[in-house]
């Protein structure tokens, strides 16, 4: 009996590493990053959904590294087009 018990113990532990060591579902965001030009200088800045994450200015090389850091970290994914700024 007791023996009976320990088992079921043991098999009631090893389902739950099995199942809580599962890995869950990627789900990628649909949040959008661009970079916008300034109009006048060759300065970029990112945006996410169309709204300024921050005041700061990128050279357009590093806009684009930040928002590969950025698509790694699943914040956003790129958007294709470089869009003036007013």
């Amino acid at each position: 009996m007791k023996l009976n018990r320990i088992k079921f113990l043991f098999f009631i532990m090893v389902l739950q590493l099995i199942s809580g060591c599962g890995s869950s579902k990627f789900v990628p965001t649909s949040d959008v990053c661009t970079i916008v030009k300034q109009y006048e200088d060759p300065l970029y800045q990112i945006q996410i959904n169309r709204k300024t994450i921050n005041n700061f200015w990128y050279l357009k090389e590093d806009a684009i590294k930040k928002i590969s850091l950025m698509e790694e970290k699943n914040i956003c994914n790129r958007a294709n087009p470089i869009e003036m700024s007013p």
